[in-house]
């Protein structure tokens, strides 16, 4: 009677890539092992993993898995429920809280500096910029690349856009220069602005949160100076692109120039550029330009910004 109870907890009524992700991770093997164990090749079990709920696994593949799961010791299966409930866990809270917990963050943040700025001149952001962010969200482009050189106002833009658009869209507001770059991981970065848990696999939580977002959400990554950061900053976020679906999550860099940064490195990240017609010389989306009138005009809301989070222009 024991026997018959196991076995009909660690059955599975339909396989996907996210229960044979369970029992590789019950069974504490990589991809290569539980690949070769099975009697698959690497690419293919990646697949299913990377696929997670919508990888169609073959009656046959299923069969196998089955079996594999009813041999297992006692130990692997306990393990393998254990993993699946804290697979609904995680992509319970992913689904609830990415936009929501990331505009609540946001919200704070934009008080904060208003507070700092007080009652001080009314900032006026640079012609079109509004309407251009705008028409980006209008498109299928993911990616948002605004570019300007030290005091154009770049941090200043940000926030107003932020807050311009807060009914539209959800937004991350992040920083380069809180980063520790070498060790940085995007996916479980924006996890934890939006207070999600980053779960086994921060990048497939993302995925899992970003399917379920009812409108866009919008991650600003600024203060990005120079090409170095950008190739750390541009690889994660050319991943992310690759692994969350289309029209869910977005991104605007603001990069610091001169010199000018080159983003063909990464084939992904620079196809979703959006850029508007006439095209911005150098690829960007928005370029702002120095302006000596236009930087005394905004003196007030700027010392607002860096007693806040550390201006970076």
């Amino acid at each position: 009677m024991t026997e018959l109870k196991d076995t009909l907890v660690a059955t599975v009524v339909k396989w996907s890539g996210r229960e044979a992700r369970a029992l590789r991770q019950a069974r504490r093997m990589s991809v290569r092992q539980f690949a070769a164990h099975l009697g698959f090749n690497d690419a293919a079990v990646s697949n299913w993993e990377r696929r997670g709920e919508d990888a169609r696994l073959r009656y046959q593949t299923q069969q196998i898995l089955d079996t594999d799961l009813a041999r297992a010791p006692q130990d692997v299966r306990d393990r393998f429920e254990l993993v699946k409930r804290q697979q609904d866990a995680e992509t319970t809270h992913a689904h609830a809280d990415l936009g929501s917990g990331s505009s609540t963050r946001t919200r704070t943040l934009l008080d904060a500096m208003r507070a700092q700025i007080g009652s001080g001149l009314r900032y006026l952001p640079p012609v079109g910029a509004t309407q251009g962010l705008a028409a980006f969200l209008e498109s299928s482009s993911r990616v948002y690349v605004v570019k300007g050189p030290p005091g154009s106002g770049k941090t200043r833009l940000t926030y107003h856009l932020a807050d311009e658009l807060a009914n539209d869209v959800d937004v991350q507001l992040l920083s380069v220069d809180s980063w520790d770059l070498p060790t940085l991981d995007l996916a479980a970065t924006i996890l934890r602005y939006a207070s999600i848990p980053q779960g086994i696999d921060p990048l497939l939580t993302l995925e899992a949160a970003g399917v379920a977002l009812r409108r866009s959400c919008l991650v600003v990554v600024d203060g990005i100076n120079s090409q170095e950061q950008l190739n750390q900053v541009g690889r994660h976020i050319d991943g992310i692109l690759r692994q969350v679906p289309p029209d869910a999550l977005r991104f605007m860099l603001v990069v610091r120039t001169p010199p000018d940064v080159e983003l063909a490195t990464f084939p992904v990240l620079a196809a979703s550029i959006f850029m508007p017609q006439p095209v911005h010389a150098g690829g960007a989306s928005f370029v702002l330009m120095a302006n000596i009138k236009q930087n005394r005009i905004l003196e007030y809301s700027r010392v607002g910004v860096a007693l806040s989070y550390g201006h970076r222009g």
